[in-house]
Parts: structure tokens; sequence; C-alpha cells
């Protein structure tokens, strides 16, 4: 293998690494990403996902013994789960990160996620605020390609509109916006990072409800457990496939996201005897969901109930465990302390002054929002840090 001579190392191509790489290299900088995962051929993966038995988020993108990665329907294939709670969230380890499993959702945080502690008395504030970020939320929609409806700031205050419209509300999202009127509810569309039109070279939403795990045509509502069942019933064929179109156009699937607060007990170490194929200690984790999160649970369930009471819906079946949300978050906190945080607020490590750490695991706490935006404009953000430090 030849020589790599590079100013600035990337370790990882999710996108923080991707987004960091690109704005570099358009500055002129020489990057180098290392990737431990492999590329994912697209047709390759839609067969493998066409032909898994049951659909979970990760069988288009089989984990290999060198580059391993957790799986959604075994939480302890890879993680050392030690408890109380299983934690569920997984991530991928191939080019292109997780951002091939995402949904899309790209919402903003709210100025007072920023801060929690001054606010509710809860947790710790931001080094950093909603209006530090705000130009950088901007840079990132655009980056990233987001639809939505620029009218709709969702609490966010916007400097720019949505560089796409708001992709159409299916026949089921009016039905349920309209059996809500004059509730506590308001049904407000997300933000998506889809096409709502062709933009750069990617074509528009096909509508193919197959987000997670994979958009079939790169634009970036899930039947899973429904075809799981089915296929235990025994059918096949035509059957399964008339059951299939039955159980989908009458089906809705609710899920609320509950912030889970900093807890110094939930941990990642390094497990003292399992290793991977490399000799490096598999993650140890230590996970509990604490009172704050089940009284959050609680009060959903009975908003999910008072909605379905709404729709007049009838079959409902409630999960009784709490499920992952893919935001695997913290445990290499930004802050102004170095007794307290690892990275200061423009992500520089305190300890090494040539280290950056992207992404979300120096998120101080959680918010409620899908952190996926969030990552992407602290890592526009520091990219000028980046580039400033080499000019020193």
């Amino acid at each position: 293998m030849a020589d790599i001579e590079a100013d600035v190392i990337i370790v990882g191509s999710g996108i923080s690494g991707a987004l960091l790489a690109a704005k570099l290299s358009y500055a002129g900088v020489k990057v180098a990403i290392l990737e431990a995962g492999p590329k994912v051929d697209r047709g390759q993966a839609m067969q493998r996902f066409w032909d898994a038995p049951i659909r979970v988020l990760e069988c288009p993108y089989p984990p290999s013994p060198q580059a391993n990665h957790p799986i959604s329907n075994d939480p302890d294939y890879w993680y050392r789960q030690i408890g109380p709670n299983k934690f569920k969230s997984t991530y991928l380890k191939v080019v292109g990160g997780t951002t091939w499993h995402w949904l899309g959702t790209c919402l903003r945080f709210v100025p007072n996620d920023f801060r929690l502690s001054t606010v509710y008395g809860r947790g710790v504030d931001w080094p950093v605020t909603y209006d530090d970020l705000e130009p950088f939320y901007s840079h990132a929609e655009d980056e990233v390609g987001v639809s939505g409806d620029s009218n709709e700031t969702l609490g966010s205050p916007r400097s720019t509109g949505y560089p796409m419209p708001a992709i159409p509300q299916t026949f089921m999202d009016q039905a349920y916006a309209r059996a809500l009127v004059g509730t506590q509810f308001e049904v407000r569309a997300t933000p998506q990072a889809r096409n709502s039109a062709a933009r750069d070279e990617r074509p528009a939403c096909c509508g193919s409800a197959s987000c997670i795990p994979i958009c079939p045509v790169q634009a970036k509502y899930d039947a899973t457990t429904a075809a799981a069942d089915l296929a235990r019933l025994g059918l096949r064929g035509p059957a399964l496939d008339d059951a299939l179109r039955t159980q989908a156009c009458r089906q809705l699937h609710l899920t609320s996201l509950i912030e889970q607060l900093p807890d110094p007990q939930n941990r990642v170490t390094l497990d003292p005897t399992d290793l991977d194929i490399y000799g490096v200690p598999l993650p140890r984790l230590a996970y509990s969901l604490g009172t704050y999160v089940e009284a959050g649970l609680a009060a959903a369930r009975d908003a999910h109930a008072e909605i379905f009471g709404r729709l007049d819906a009838t079959e409902i079946q409630h999960r009784d465990v709490a499920e992952g949300a893919g935001h695997i978050i913290g445990t290499a906190r930004m802050g102004s302390d170095p007794t307290s945080s690892v990275v200061d607020r423009d992500l520089r490590s305190h300890d090494h002054p040539n280290l950056f750490i992207l992404g979300s695991a120096v998120f101080p706490t959680s918010a409620t929002a899908n952190p996926t935006l969030t990552i992407a404009a602290l890592s526009l953000r520091a990219a000028d840090q980046v580039k400033a430090t080499l000019t020193h």
C-alpha cells in the first residue's frame, strides 16, 4: 500500500466525517478518511433487504468480523450489556455510516434545548446557543438537501427557507390530521432529508416507504412486524400478497421520542474479557431508563390512547418495552470545564489541541428532536475551527 500524506485525518465516513471532508477539501486542505467498513452496493443491499425473512434495520448491511456492528433484533450480539435495561439503538460500520438506514428526519433543536439547566433545572446547559448554531443549521439543510415547509418553524427560528418544498401529505396523513382537530394535538410535518423534487443528481422520493433501512432510489414506514406475523400464519403467494395489501392500507404506527437526561451511571466501558478479531475490547454498556424516562413513556402511552380513540382505531397493540430510536448520544461531552467535559465549544479536545471529536457523542443532553441535523451543523461549525488551526 502506498503512503498517504494528508493535512487532516478523519476517522469515520458518516455524516460528520463526510461534511468535514467536503468543506476542508473545497478549501484546498488535503484530507484522508479512514473507514473500517466496506462500500455498499445499493443494488446488492436492496436484494438482501427483499430476500430477508424478517426485515430488521441491518439486513441490507450484514456485519462482518472485520467491521462488526450491533444488530437491532439481538441487543447482545455486539454490545456487552450489564443492565439493568437493554440498550437497543444500533449503528452501521460502512462507508457512509448510519446515514444508510436513518429515516431522514431533519429537525432543528429548539432554543431551550441548549439551556436545559437554566430553564428547567435539569441536566446541563450547552456551551453553545441556538443562535450560535442557526447559520450552520441553514448550511446543513442545504448541504444535506432538506424538504420542508418554510412557514413552519416548529419552535426553531429560521433565517432561511428550506432548499425544497415539503413532501406532500399522504391520504393517511390528511385523515390523521382531520381526526385530531379540536384536541390538544396538532399534526405537523417534519422536515425530511428526502427529495421532494429532483436535486443534486438524485430523484424525488418515490414513496416506497422503505427509508428505514434503505432507500431504493437514493432519494432517501415499516411493515416488518405484520409480515413476520403473516409468515407465521403460513400465508404464501397470492394469499400473502392480499393479506399484506389489506394490512398495509389499514395500519398506523405511532411512536414518541422521550428525552433521556444525562446520567453518570449510564456509561460505556471496555469489556474485560471479550475482544474483536483485532484484539480490541468490545463495548460494555451499563444502561438504565430511569424514572424521568419511565414517566415520559407513561405520558406518551396515555397520549397514544387518546389519539387512537379519536381515530376509532381497532386492534391496538402497545409495546411493553421501550425500543431504541437509533440516536446514540453522549460519552464525549462538550463543555468549558475540562474536568467535566472532553471537548470545548469548538469540539476541540481539551487534552490534544490537534484533535477534534465530531458527532452526537459530544451532546451534553439529548433533546427530543432527531440529532442528525444538529450533528451536521456542529460539524460544519467545527470545520471552520479546523481550518483556522491549520493556518497557525
